[in-house]
């Protein structure tokens, strides 16, 4: 029954509430995060040693991370359904079976259920850690491809000037990585050249 409380936590912290006190690294009047994420920040940076600069990454990485988040989230609301699990199997023994059957299967149903919510977990986290990698690795390739020279030719905008037509010379490269200078050749004397940035690389 001590998995009652944890439940209500954990179902309660699925909703963004802003935060009155400090709630381990997030500083009052700031949003609160799912019970999973504080669990694993905490015991972390505590009980591993990996200290500040833990909780820095941390955070960052739920910032940046919509997959994360959505990871946090899903695990806190699977440890409130299977708090809740533990108490309906609990509850099912104690009424129905003799005192000192249901004392040993109390205990007995407590380590099952530990280490089956244990397995689960771990089948939901690394589900979520490899959706979050192959998101990431699409990112990654979308601004490579962004920022390579054919992309940047094709995007380069036409130049006219007097009525002639200008040939637009796409990546001439001034020395940082994906930025390209466009070149305009056959301008007349007296008209202003034109020049123009390339796509960033992220």
């Amino acid at each position: 029954m001590f998995t009652i409380p944890v439940g209500i936590v954990a179902f309660l912290s699925l909703h963004s509430w802003r935060l009155p006190i400090w709630l381990s690294s997030d500083p009052p009047r700031t949003r609160s995060k799912p019970a999973v994420y504080y669990m694993l920040e905490d015991v972390v940076a505590v009980d591993f040693g990996y200290g500040k600069a833990w909780r820095k990454t941390v955070n960052e990485r739920y910032s940046a991370s919509p997959v994360f988040r959505a990871l946090m989230w899903n695990l806190t609301f699977y440890w409130g359904l299977m708090s809740m699990v533990l108490v309906g199997i609990t509850a099912a023994v104690v009424w129905s079976a003799p005192l000192q059957v249901s004392f040993g299967l109390v205990l007995g149903d407590f380590f099952a259920w530990a280490v089956a919510s244990g397995f689960g977990c771990w089948v939901l986290a690394r589900q979520g850690l490899k959706k979050e990698r192959a998101t990431w690795g699409r990112e990654v390739e979308k601004a490579e491809a962004s920022s390579s020279p054919a992309v940047m030719q094709e995007k380069a905008p036409r130049v006219e000037g007097d009525g002639e037509k200008q040939e637009i010379l796409r990546n001439k490269a001034d020395g940082s990585p994906g930025v390209a200078t466009t070149v305009v050749v056959g301008i007349p004397s007296g008209s202003s050249s034109a020049t123009g940035n390339g796509l960033n690389s992220v």
